[in-house]
């Protein structure tokens, strides 16, 4: 795991989630390292609230026409392939920086069919504010019709490694971790 949920300690000096989780709306936030090109799967059950799947796999730091290199901006943070779910219960599970979004997805989101857990949302990338880095940003929020991005909610894993090495759910920044959710096929 790349960067876990911002935490300082009692002079406010930042522990963890120091680099783009130290404010409120991703205090409780995930960064997953994940090689480009692993497959996303859902976390939980719910529907597609929205997703974007419009930005190369390779538009990390906003690079356009004529420009070289990336540029390191925070305002291309919206310019990232994305998947949310909303789980039917007032949340909703964000995943970010896809490199794309999975076909049936994208129907999924026009009929409102249901996701099931372990389904493919899409393959692991780097689009958007990433610096470049294949990773997935994944953050637990309320549920807010029409708004893909809202204030990140505290958030444990229920998977035998995370709980193995700390017993309230939270994964250690740093570490490495193997995932109990097992991928279904469309169908299912």
């Amino acid at each position: 795991m790349i960067q876990g949920n911002f935490s300082a300690d009692n002079q406010q000096h930042c522990l963890t989630g120091c680099s783009t989780h130290n404010d409120n709306s991703m205090r409780y936030a995930w960064d997953f390292a994940l090689p480009e090109g692993t497959e996303v799967l859902a976390a939980r059950a719910g529907t597609v609230a929205l997703e974007n799947g419009s930005w190369n796999a390779d538009h990390c730091g906003g690079v356009s026409a004529g420009q070289t290199g990336s540029v390191n901006s925070p305002l291309v943070g919206n310019e990232t392939n994305f998947v949310e779910i909303d789980h039917g219960d007032g949340t909703a599970a964000l995943y970010l920086h896809l490199s794309s979004v999975s076909a049936d997805i994208e129907r999924k989101a026009k009929t409102g069919k249901l996701v099931a857990q372990g389904e493919v949302l899409g393959l692991s990338g780097k689009t958007g504010y990433t610096q470049c880095v294949p990773h997935l940003h994944f953050q637990v929020e309320q549920s807010v019709k029409a708004d893909w991005f809202t204030t990140s909610i505290p958030v444990s894993f229920s998977d035998a490694d995370v709980i193995n090495r700390s017993a309230d759910g939270l994964p250690i920044e740093g570490g490495s971790y193997a995932s109990d959710n097992i991928r279904i096929s469309e169908g299912h």
